[in-house]
Protein backbone atom coordinates (compact mmCIF):
# COMPACT_ATOMS: atom_id res chain seq x y z
CA UNK A 1 0.00 0.00 0.00
CA UNK A 2 2.90 2.16 0.57
CA UNK A 3 3.34 2.04 -3.03
CA UNK A 4 0.47 4.00 -4.12
CA UNK A 5 0.30 7.27 -5.25
CA UNK A 6 -3.48 8.03 -4.65
CA UNK A 7 -6.04 6.47 -2.48
CA UNK A 8 -8.39 3.71 -3.68
CA UNK A 9 -11.21 4.06 -5.96
CA UNK A 10 -14.68 3.04 -4.68
CA UNK A 11 -17.58 1.57 -6.93
CA UNK A 12 -20.33 -0.04 -5.96
CA UNK A 13 -23.11 -1.11 -8.42
CA UNK A 14 -26.85 -1.99 -7.45
CA UNK A 15 -28.14 -3.86 -10.35
CA UNK A 16 -32.43 -4.99 -11.34
CA UNK A 17 -33.54 -6.32 -14.25
CA UNK A 18 -36.18 -3.50 -13.71
CA UNK A 19 -36.69 0.45 -14.74
CA UNK A 20 -34.61 3.35 -12.51
CA UNK A 21 -37.15 5.93 -11.64
CA UNK A 22 -34.73 7.76 -9.39
CA UNK A 23 -36.11 6.19 -6.18
CA UNK A 24 -35.42 8.57 -3.16
CA UNK A 25 -35.57 5.95 -0.74
CA UNK A 26 -32.32 3.90 -3.06
CA UNK A 27 -30.88 7.91 -3.92
CA UNK A 28 -30.70 8.26 0.14
CA UNK A 29 -29.38 5.16 0.96
CA UNK A 30 -26.58 5.79 -1.74
CA UNK A 31 -25.49 9.40 0.25
CA UNK A 32 -25.34 7.17 3.53
CA UNK A 33 -23.10 4.61 2.04
CA UNK A 34 -21.00 8.00 0.84
CA UNK A 35 -20.70 9.51 4.08
CA UNK A 36 -19.90 5.98 6.01
CA UNK A 37 -16.86 5.42 3.10
CA UNK A 38 -16.05 8.99 3.35
CA UNK A 39 -15.40 9.13 7.33
CA UNK A 40 -12.59 6.45 6.91
CA UNK A 41 -10.40 8.55 5.02
CA UNK A 42 -9.06 5.70 3.68
CA UNK A 43 -10.50 5.92 0.09
CA UNK A 44 -11.61 8.47 -2.60
CA UNK A 45 -15.28 9.63 -3.33
CA UNK A 46 -17.48 6.42 -3.94
CA UNK A 47 -18.82 6.55 -7.38
CA UNK A 48 -22.34 4.46 -7.05
CA UNK A 49 -24.10 3.36 -10.13
CA UNK A 50 -27.96 1.94 -10.21
CA UNK A 51 -27.89 -0.24 -13.13
CA UNK A 52 -31.37 -0.95 -14.29
CA UNK A 53 -32.04 -3.46 -17.46
CA UNK A 54 -30.79 -0.62 -19.98
CA UNK A 55 -27.72 -0.11 -17.97
CA UNK A 56 -27.22 -3.73 -17.88
CA UNK A 57 -27.91 -4.26 -21.90
CA UNK A 58 -25.25 -1.50 -21.95
CA UNK A 59 -22.76 -3.16 -20.25
CA UNK A 60 -23.45 -6.73 -22.02
CA UNK A 61 -22.34 -4.79 -25.22
CA UNK A 62 -19.70 -2.96 -23.65
CA UNK A 63 -17.88 -6.52 -22.82
CA UNK A 64 -18.83 -7.78 -26.23
CA UNK A 65 -17.30 -4.92 -27.75
CA UNK A 66 -20.87 -4.18 -29.03
CA UNK A 67 -21.07 -0.44 -29.73
CA UNK A 68 -21.02 2.99 -31.66
CA UNK A 69 -19.24 5.99 -30.99
CA UNK A 70 -18.83 9.65 -32.57
CA UNK A 71 -15.20 10.99 -32.85
CA UNK A 72 -14.96 14.63 -33.62
CA UNK A 73 -11.72 14.84 -35.75
CA UNK A 74 -9.21 17.97 -36.74
CA UNK A 75 -8.45 16.48 -39.93
CA UNK A 76 -8.45 13.15 -42.16
CA UNK A 77 -6.70 11.62 -44.88
CA UNK A 78 -7.74 8.69 -46.95
CA UNK A 79 -5.46 5.97 -47.01
CA UNK A 80 -4.78 3.77 -50.73
CA UNK A 81 -7.44 0.52 -51.75
CA UNK A 82 -6.72 -2.69 -50.37
CA UNK A 83 -8.46 -6.07 -50.66
CA UNK A 84 -11.12 -6.89 -48.09
CA UNK A 85 -10.05 -3.84 -46.65
CA UNK A 86 -14.14 -1.62 -46.86
CA UNK A 87 -12.27 1.62 -45.91
CA UNK A 88 -9.00 2.85 -44.07
CA UNK A 89 -7.96 6.80 -43.38
CA UNK A 90 -5.81 8.86 -40.88
CA UNK A 91 -7.27 10.60 -38.68
CA UNK A 92 -6.03 13.68 -36.24
CA UNK A 93 -8.11 14.76 -33.28
CA UNK A 94 -7.63 15.32 -29.86
CA UNK A 95 -7.01 12.55 -26.92
CA UNK A 96 -10.35 13.60 -25.29
CA UNK A 97 -11.95 12.33 -28.67
CA UNK A 98 -9.70 9.05 -27.95
CA UNK A 99 -11.19 9.06 -24.12
CA UNK A 100 -15.03 8.52 -25.74
CA UNK A 101 -14.00 5.41 -27.18
CA UNK A 102 -11.92 4.42 -23.63
CA UNK A 103 -14.19 5.05 -21.10
CA UNK A 104 -17.48 2.94 -20.18
CA UNK A 105 -20.24 4.68 -19.39
CA UNK A 106 -19.21 4.65 -15.15
CA UNK A 107 -15.95 5.97 -15.95
CA UNK A 108 -13.80 3.26 -16.24
CA UNK A 109 -11.69 2.14 -19.08
CA UNK A 110 -13.03 -0.34 -21.70
CA UNK A 111 -10.96 -3.91 -21.32
CA UNK A 112 -12.54 -5.16 -24.51
CA UNK A 113 -11.21 -2.80 -26.70
CA UNK A 114 -7.41 -4.45 -26.37
CA UNK A 115 -8.21 -8.23 -26.89
CA UNK A 116 -6.59 -8.20 -30.06
CA UNK A 117 -3.46 -6.41 -28.81
CA UNK A 118 -0.26 -8.62 -28.41
CA UNK A 119 0.03 -7.03 -25.01
CA UNK A 120 -2.04 -5.81 -22.12
CA UNK A 121 -1.09 -2.36 -20.16
CA UNK A 122 2.51 -2.89 -18.90
CA UNK A 123 2.07 -0.12 -15.82
CA UNK A 124 4.82 2.53 -15.09
CA UNK A 125 7.66 1.07 -16.71
CA UNK A 126 10.39 3.61 -18.85
CA UNK A 127 8.05 3.61 -22.36
CA UNK A 128 5.14 4.92 -20.50
CA UNK A 129 6.74 7.30 -18.38
CA UNK A 130 8.40 9.05 -21.09
CA UNK A 131 4.52 9.19 -22.99
CA UNK A 132 3.33 10.78 -19.74
CA UNK A 133 6.23 13.12 -19.29
CA UNK A 134 5.30 14.21 -22.95
CA UNK A 135 1.92 14.54 -22.57
CA UNK A 136 2.57 17.07 -19.52
CA UNK A 137 5.52 18.95 -20.20
CA UNK A 138 5.35 18.83 -24.32
CA UNK A 139 1.70 18.21 -25.64
CA UNK A 140 2.22 19.90 -28.57
CA UNK A 141 5.03 17.63 -29.76
CA UNK A 142 2.53 14.24 -28.70
CA UNK A 143 1.69 13.33 -32.02
CA UNK A 144 5.62 13.85 -33.70
CA UNK A 145 6.77 11.52 -31.25
CA UNK A 146 4.35 9.35 -30.47
CA UNK A 147 3.44 6.18 -33.11
CA UNK A 148 -0.75 7.18 -32.76
CA UNK A 149 -3.11 4.15 -32.48
CA UNK A 150 -4.31 1.95 -34.94
CA UNK A 151 -7.58 0.91 -34.33
CA UNK A 152 -9.68 -2.09 -37.03
CA UNK A 153 -13.31 -1.62 -36.72
CA UNK A 154 -16.23 -3.21 -38.39
CA UNK A 155 -17.71 -0.25 -40.50
CA UNK A 156 -16.85 4.03 -39.62
CA UNK A 157 -18.77 6.63 -41.43
CA UNK A 158 -17.52 9.59 -42.18
CA UNK A 159 -19.71 12.80 -42.13
CA UNK A 160 -18.34 16.40 -42.14
CA UNK A 161 -15.94 16.45 -39.53
CA UNK A 162 -17.71 13.72 -37.60
CA UNK A 163 -16.68 9.96 -37.99
CA UNK A 164 -18.85 7.37 -36.75
CA UNK A 165 -17.16 4.19 -35.43
CA UNK A 166 -18.84 0.54 -35.62
CA UNK A 167 -17.65 -1.74 -32.80
CA UNK A 168 -13.64 -0.38 -32.83
CA UNK A 169 -10.65 -2.47 -31.26
CA UNK A 170 -7.13 -1.24 -30.40
CA UNK A 171 -4.88 -3.31 -31.94
CA UNK A 172 -1.57 -1.49 -31.68
CA UNK A 173 -1.11 1.51 -29.45
CA UNK A 174 -2.56 -0.07 -25.65
CA UNK A 175 0.44 1.52 -23.49
CA UNK A 176 -0.71 5.08 -25.33
CA UNK A 177 -4.59 4.93 -24.63
CA UNK A 178 -3.60 3.68 -21.12
CA UNK A 179 -1.43 6.68 -20.09
CA UNK A 180 -3.74 8.98 -22.30
CA UNK A 181 -6.79 7.71 -20.07
CA UNK A 182 -4.50 8.06 -16.70
CA UNK A 183 -3.28 11.48 -17.15
CA UNK A 184 -6.26 14.29 -16.91
CA UNK A 185 -4.09 16.54 -18.77
CA UNK A 186 -4.11 14.79 -21.76
CA UNK A 187 -6.97 16.29 -23.33
CA UNK A 188 -6.02 19.01 -25.62
CA UNK A 189 -2.91 16.98 -26.94
CA UNK A 190 -3.37 16.25 -30.80
CA UNK A 191 -3.17 12.35 -31.69
CA UNK A 192 -2.89 10.41 -35.27
CA UNK A 193 -5.40 7.31 -35.53
CA UNK A 194 -5.12 5.14 -38.05
CA UNK A 195 -8.77 3.44 -38.94
CA UNK A 196 -9.16 0.35 -40.81
CA UNK A 197 -12.77 -1.13 -41.63
CA UNK A 198 -12.46 -4.22 -42.41
CA UNK A 199 -14.49 -7.78 -41.20
CA UNK A 200 -11.63 -10.07 -42.51
CA UNK A 201 -9.97 -11.77 -39.25
CA UNK A 202 -7.13 -12.50 -41.59
CA UNK A 203 -6.71 -8.78 -42.26
CA UNK A 204 -6.85 -8.11 -39.16
CA UNK A 205 -4.10 -10.48 -37.61
CA UNK A 206 -1.66 -8.96 -40.52
CA UNK A 207 -2.57 -5.30 -39.12
CA UNK A 208 -1.90 -6.74 -35.62
CA UNK A 209 1.49 -8.41 -36.57
CA UNK A 210 2.53 -5.49 -38.82
CA UNK A 211 1.58 -2.62 -36.40
CA UNK A 212 3.51 -4.07 -33.73
CA UNK A 213 6.44 -4.88 -35.59
CA UNK A 214 8.61 -1.38 -34.36
CA UNK A 215 8.78 -2.71 -30.50
CA UNK A 216 10.33 -6.08 -29.79
CA UNK A 217 7.47 -8.72 -29.67
CA UNK A 218 8.41 -12.26 -30.24
CA UNK A 219 6.60 -14.26 -32.88
CA UNK A 220 4.64 -16.48 -30.46
CA UNK A 221 2.31 -13.31 -29.06
CA UNK A 222 1.06 -13.17 -32.12
CA UNK A 223 0.20 -16.86 -32.38
CA UNK A 224 -1.96 -16.05 -29.11
CA UNK A 225 -4.46 -13.02 -30.75
CA UNK A 226 -5.61 -16.07 -32.91
CA UNK A 227 -9.50 -17.04 -32.56
CA UNK A 228 -8.36 -20.52 -30.99
CA UNK A 229 -6.52 -18.82 -28.23
CA UNK A 230 -9.32 -16.35 -27.55
CA UNK A 231 -12.13 -19.17 -27.59
CA UNK A 232 -9.26 -20.96 -25.46
CA UNK A 233 -9.57 -18.16 -22.78
CA UNK A 234 -12.76 -18.30 -22.98
CA UNK A 235 -13.40 -22.36 -22.48
CA UNK A 236 -10.90 -21.97 -19.77
CA UNK A 237 -13.12 -18.81 -17.60
CA UNK A 238 -15.95 -21.06 -17.99
CA UNK A 239 -14.70 -24.37 -16.84
CA UNK A 240 -12.25 -23.61 -14.71
CA UNK A 241 -14.66 -22.78 -11.21
CA UNK A 242 -15.54 -26.49 -11.81
CA UNK A 243 -12.59 -27.39 -10.71
CA UNK A 244 -10.52 -24.79 -9.59
CA UNK A 245 -9.97 -21.59 -10.55
CA UNK A 246 -7.37 -20.31 -12.69
CA UNK A 247 -6.76 -18.47 -16.06
CA UNK A 248 -4.95 -18.57 -19.31
CA UNK A 249 -3.05 -15.13 -19.29
CA UNK A 250 -3.18 -14.75 -23.40
CA UNK A 251 -1.43 -11.29 -23.45
CA UNK A 252 1.64 -10.11 -21.48
CA UNK A 253 0.38 -8.73 -17.67
CA UNK A 254 -3.19 -9.02 -18.42
CA UNK A 255 -4.60 -10.05 -15.11
CA UNK A 256 -2.18 -7.43 -13.07
CA UNK A 257 -4.89 -4.93 -13.00
CA UNK A 258 -6.72 -7.55 -10.47
CA UNK A 259 -4.90 -7.87 -7.30
CA UNK A 260 -7.41 -11.17 -6.04
CA UNK A 261 -6.00 -13.43 -9.22
CA UNK A 262 -2.42 -15.11 -7.70
CA UNK A 263 0.83 -15.46 -9.77
CA UNK A 264 0.47 -19.03 -9.96
CA UNK A 265 -2.89 -19.13 -11.15
CA UNK A 266 -2.38 -17.24 -14.43
CA UNK A 267 -1.13 -20.13 -17.20
CA UNK A 268 1.38 -18.25 -20.04
CA UNK A 269 1.37 -19.35 -23.50
CA UNK A 270 4.77 -21.16 -22.84
CA UNK A 271 2.78 -23.53 -20.03
CA UNK A 272 0.01 -24.48 -22.39
CA UNK A 273 2.43 -25.77 -25.03
CA UNK A 274 4.84 -27.02 -22.61
CA UNK A 275 1.88 -29.07 -20.80
CA UNK A 276 -0.10 -30.05 -24.47
CA UNK A 277 3.24 -31.32 -26.15
CA UNK A 278 4.24 -33.59 -22.82
CA UNK A 279 0.64 -34.82 -22.52
CA UNK A 280 -1.00 -35.89 -25.50
CA UNK A 281 2.13 -35.81 -28.20
CA UNK A 282 3.96 -37.68 -25.49
CA UNK A 283 7.38 -35.43 -25.77
CA UNK A 284 7.95 -34.50 -22.21
CA UNK A 285 12.22 -34.61 -23.02
CA UNK A 286 11.28 -31.58 -25.32
CA UNK A 287 9.99 -29.39 -22.33
CA UNK A 288 13.63 -27.75 -22.37
CA UNK A 289 12.92 -26.44 -26.14
CA UNK A 290 11.45 -22.92 -26.49
CA UNK A 291 7.91 -22.53 -27.37
CA UNK A 292 8.27 -20.85 -30.57
CA UNK A 293 10.22 -23.63 -31.35
CA UNK A 294 7.95 -26.12 -30.75
CA UNK A 295 5.20 -24.19 -32.49
CA UNK A 296 6.95 -24.35 -35.23
CA UNK A 297 7.62 -27.92 -34.77
CA UNK A 298 4.48 -28.94 -34.35
CA UNK A 299 2.60 -26.27 -36.32
CA UNK A 300 -0.13 -29.27 -38.03
CA UNK A 301 -1.18 -30.69 -34.62
CA UNK A 302 -1.54 -27.33 -32.24
CA UNK A 303 -3.90 -25.12 -31.81
CA UNK A 304 -6.20 -26.06 -35.09
CA UNK A 305 -9.59 -23.83 -34.93
CA UNK A 306 -11.32 -27.95 -35.79
CA UNK A 307 -9.64 -28.88 -32.85
CA UNK A 308 -11.85 -29.78 -29.49
CA UNK A 309 -10.45 -27.51 -26.35
CA UNK A 310 -11.06 -30.15 -23.96
CA UNK A 311 -7.11 -31.78 -23.78
CA UNK A 312 -6.30 -28.72 -24.05
CA UNK A 313 -7.72 -27.56 -20.84
CA UNK A 314 -7.07 -31.17 -19.27
CA UNK A 315 -3.58 -30.52 -19.87
CA UNK A 316 -3.94 -27.12 -18.05
CA UNK A 317 -5.54 -28.31 -15.43
CA UNK A 318 -2.95 -31.13 -15.14
CA UNK A 319 -0.39 -28.73 -14.61
CA UNK A 320 -2.13 -26.46 -12.06
CA UNK A 321 -2.71 -29.72 -9.91
CA UNK A 322 0.56 -31.00 -10.05
CA UNK A 323 2.38 -27.47 -9.26
CA UNK A 324 -0.32 -26.95 -6.33
CA UNK A 325 0.78 -30.34 -5.05
CA UNK A 326 4.35 -29.61 -5.30
CA UNK A 327 3.76 -26.45 -3.53
CA UNK A 328 2.05 -27.60 -0.60
CA UNK A 329 5.01 -30.06 -0.36
CA UNK A 330 2.28 -32.97 -0.91
CA UNK A 331 4.80 -34.27 -3.34
CA UNK A 332 8.91 -34.24 -3.57
CA UNK A 333 9.90 -31.08 -5.24
CA UNK A 334 13.53 -31.27 -5.24
CA UNK A 335 13.24 -34.93 -6.38
CA UNK A 336 11.01 -34.79 -8.70
CA UNK A 337 9.75 -31.28 -10.09
CA UNK A 338 12.38 -31.52 -12.67
CA UNK A 339 10.44 -33.94 -14.08
CA UNK A 340 6.91 -32.76 -13.85
CA UNK A 341 5.98 -32.92 -17.62
CA UNK A 342 7.55 -36.55 -17.21
CA UNK A 343 4.91 -37.37 -14.49
CA UNK A 344 2.37 -35.19 -16.68
CA UNK A 345 2.35 -37.66 -19.16
CA UNK A 346 2.44 -40.62 -17.26
CA UNK A 347 -0.85 -39.40 -15.37
CA UNK A 348 -2.55 -39.19 -18.24
CA UNK A 349 -1.73 -42.37 -19.43
CA UNK A 350 -2.41 -44.10 -16.16
CA UNK A 351 -6.20 -42.75 -16.56
CA UNK A 352 -6.97 -42.79 -20.02
CA UNK A 353 -4.30 -44.87 -21.68
CA UNK A 354 -2.66 -44.54 -25.10
CA UNK A 355 -3.58 -40.61 -26.02
CA UNK A 356 -6.43 -40.84 -29.27
CA UNK A 357 -5.84 -38.47 -32.50
CA UNK A 358 -6.28 -35.07 -32.01
CA UNK A 359 -8.20 -34.19 -34.71
CA UNK A 360 -10.47 -37.05 -33.78
CA UNK A 361 -12.85 -34.85 -31.53
CA UNK A 362 -15.14 -37.39 -30.01
CA UNK A 363 -12.27 -39.76 -29.14
CA UNK A 364 -9.97 -37.15 -27.45
CA UNK A 365 -13.33 -35.84 -25.70
CA UNK A 366 -13.81 -39.00 -24.04
CA UNK A 367 -10.39 -39.65 -23.20
CA UNK A 368 -10.19 -35.72 -21.63
CA UNK A 369 -13.08 -36.53 -19.67
CA UNK A 370 -11.73 -38.89 -17.81
CA UNK A 371 -8.85 -36.92 -16.82
CA UNK A 372 -11.28 -34.63 -15.68
CA UNK A 373 -12.78 -36.92 -13.55
CA UNK A 374 -10.09 -37.61 -11.73
CA UNK A 375 -8.73 -34.20 -11.51
CA UNK A 376 -12.37 -32.97 -10.03
CA UNK A 377 -11.33 -35.05 -6.33
CA UNK A 378 -7.51 -33.75 -4.41
CA UNK A 379 -7.39 -37.30 -3.19
CA UNK A 380 -7.61 -38.87 -6.91
CA UNK A 381 -5.09 -37.08 -8.23
CA UNK A 382 -3.01 -37.11 -5.45
CA UNK A 383 -2.87 -41.34 -5.56
CA UNK A 384 -2.84 -41.10 -9.16
CA UNK A 385 0.57 -38.46 -9.47
CA UNK A 386 2.14 -40.62 -6.71
CA UNK A 387 1.05 -43.67 -8.61
CA UNK A 388 3.52 -41.53 -11.25
CA UNK A 389 6.07 -40.62 -9.53
CA UNK A 390 6.39 -44.58 -8.33
CA UNK A 391 6.71 -46.21 -12.31
CA UNK A 392 9.38 -42.70 -13.29
CA UNK A 393 11.55 -44.18 -9.99
CA UNK A 394 11.56 -47.67 -11.38
CA UNK A 395 11.80 -46.44 -14.62
CA UNK A 396 14.86 -44.83 -13.44
CA UNK A 397 16.60 -47.33 -11.27
CA UNK A 398 16.07 -49.70 -14.31
CA UNK A 399 17.61 -46.90 -16.84
CA UNK A 400 20.89 -46.97 -14.45
CA UNK A 401 21.23 -50.14 -12.70
CA UNK A 402 20.29 -52.95 -15.63
CA UNK A 403 20.75 -50.87 -18.93
CA UNK A 404 23.83 -48.95 -17.19
CA UNK A 405 23.08 -45.83 -18.64
CA UNK A 406 24.14 -42.27 -17.36
CA UNK A 407 21.56 -40.71 -15.03
CA UNK A 408 22.23 -37.43 -16.39
CA UNK A 409 20.40 -36.24 -19.22
CA UNK A 410 17.40 -38.26 -18.91
CA UNK A 411 14.79 -35.14 -18.55
CA UNK A 412 16.08 -34.12 -22.54
CA UNK A 413 16.22 -37.97 -23.65
CA UNK A 414 13.62 -39.07 -26.02
CA UNK A 415 14.89 -42.90 -25.15
CA UNK A 416 14.14 -42.21 -21.74
CA UNK A 417 10.46 -40.90 -22.41
CA UNK A 418 9.88 -44.55 -24.45
CA UNK A 419 11.01 -46.33 -21.76
CA UNK A 420 8.57 -44.54 -19.51
CA UNK A 421 5.51 -45.68 -22.30
CA UNK A 422 6.92 -48.87 -22.21
CA UNK A 423 6.82 -49.31 -17.96
CA UNK A 424 3.59 -47.74 -17.93
CA UNK A 425 1.53 -49.59 -20.75
CA UNK A 426 3.34 -52.86 -19.75
CA UNK A 427 4.16 -54.12 -23.48
CA UNK A 428 6.78 -53.44 -26.22
CA UNK A 429 4.06 -51.61 -28.56
CA UNK A 430 5.69 -49.11 -30.50
CA UNK A 431 5.62 -45.41 -29.50
CA UNK A 432 4.69 -42.95 -32.37
CA UNK A 433 5.64 -39.29 -31.85
CA UNK A 434 2.71 -38.04 -33.71
CA UNK A 435 -0.36 -39.61 -34.54
CA UNK A 436 -2.09 -39.24 -38.14
CA UNK A 437 -5.59 -39.25 -38.92
CA UNK A 438 -5.94 -41.17 -41.89
CA UNK A 439 -9.93 -40.10 -42.42
CA UNK A 440 -8.86 -35.96 -41.74
CA UNK A 441 -8.40 -33.83 -44.69
CA UNK A 442 -4.99 -31.80 -43.96
CA UNK A 443 -4.65 -28.70 -46.10
CA UNK A 444 -1.43 -27.39 -47.30
CA UNK A 445 0.50 -25.69 -50.25
CA UNK A 446 2.53 -27.90 -52.82
CA UNK A 447 6.62 -26.62 -52.55
CA UNK A 448 8.32 -28.69 -55.35
CA UNK A 449 6.92 -30.65 -58.50
CA UNK A 450 9.50 -32.99 -60.56
CA UNK A 451 9.21 -35.82 -62.84
CA UNK A 452 9.49 -39.76 -61.74
CA UNK A 453 11.56 -41.71 -64.30
CA UNK A 454 8.47 -42.40 -65.95
CA UNK A 455 7.69 -38.91 -66.77
CA UNK A 456 4.81 -38.50 -64.14
CA UNK A 457 4.47 -35.39 -62.26
CA UNK A 458 4.96 -35.86 -58.18
CA UNK A 459 5.99 -33.44 -55.73
CA UNK A 460 6.25 -32.41 -52.08
CA UNK A 461 3.30 -30.35 -49.70
CA UNK A 462 4.15 -28.31 -46.96
CA UNK A 463 4.14 -29.89 -43.74
CA UNK A 464 5.90 -29.47 -40.85
CA UNK A 465 8.73 -31.21 -39.24
CA UNK A 466 8.85 -32.61 -42.64
CA UNK A 467 7.22 -32.24 -45.90
CA UNK A 468 5.02 -35.05 -47.45
CA UNK A 469 5.17 -36.46 -50.65
CA UNK A 470 2.73 -37.15 -53.23
CA UNK A 471 1.99 -39.36 -56.49
CA UNK A 472 0.24 -37.93 -59.26
CA UNK A 473 -1.55 -41.06 -59.05
CA UNK A 474 -3.13 -39.84 -55.75
CA UNK A 475 -4.27 -36.71 -57.52
CA UNK A 476 -6.17 -37.86 -60.38
CA UNK A 477 -7.22 -35.40 -62.64
CA UNK A 478 -5.47 -32.42 -61.65
CA UNK A 479 -3.20 -30.74 -63.85
CA UNK A 480 -0.25 -30.23 -61.92
CA UNK A 481 2.06 -28.56 -64.39
CA UNK A 482 2.70 -25.35 -63.12
CA UNK A 483 0.89 -25.67 -59.42
CA UNK A 484 3.95 -25.09 -56.83
CA UNK A 485 2.23 -22.84 -54.64
CA UNK A 486 -1.28 -23.60 -54.96
CA UNK A 487 -3.43 -24.64 -51.84
CA UNK A 488 -4.44 -28.23 -51.32
CA UNK A 489 -6.47 -30.63 -49.02
CA UNK A 490 -5.53 -34.52 -48.61
CA UNK A 491 -5.57 -37.33 -46.76
CA UNK A 492 -2.56 -39.25 -45.72
CA UNK A 493 -1.42 -42.72 -45.65
CA UNK A 494 2.17 -44.99 -44.98
CA UNK A 495 3.54 -46.66 -47.95
CA UNK A 496 3.45 -50.39 -46.40
CA UNK A 497 7.08 -51.20 -47.60
CA UNK A 498 9.09 -47.81 -46.48
CA UNK A 499 6.90 -46.58 -43.83
CA UNK A 500 6.96 -43.36 -45.47
CA UNK A 501 4.23 -40.58 -44.95
CA UNK A 502 2.34 -40.31 -48.49
CA UNK A 503 -0.37 -37.90 -49.08
CA UNK A 504 -3.18 -39.43 -51.11
CA UNK A 505 -6.45 -38.44 -52.58
CA UNK A 506 -5.09 -34.39 -53.03
CA UNK A 507 -7.85 -32.11 -54.38
CA UNK A 508 -7.23 -28.18 -55.17
CA UNK A 509 -8.70 -26.48 -53.33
Amino acid sequence: MYKWEDNPNVRLYYVAMGKWHNSKHQLALAEQFKDDVNSLNTYKEPVIHFIDIDGFKGIIDSNENNFEVVLNSIDTMPLTSVDKVDNSCMLLCYASELKKLLSTDEGIIRKSLFDDNVRDFQGDNNINTEIGRTIKEEPEKFALLNNGITIVCEKYTPSNRQITIKNPQIVNGCQTSHVIFNVEESNTVPLVIKLISTQDIEITNQVVRGTNRQNIVLDEAFETTKKFHKELEDVINALSPEYERFYYERRSKQYDHNPSITQYQKLNFRIIVHSFVSMFINEPHLSHRHESKLLDTYSNILFKDYQSKLPYFASCLTFYKLEKLFRKNKLDKPKHYTYKYHLMMIFRELIAGKSPNINSEQMVDEHSTLILNVLKSDDKTLAKFVESIDIFDKTREHWEKELHKSPHGIKDNKDFTLLLLKRVRKNNQHVTDLVDDVNFRYKGKIVKIIKDKFGKYCGFIERKPNNVFFHSNSAKGLNLFNSEGKLVSYRVSTNPKSGQLLAVDVNFE
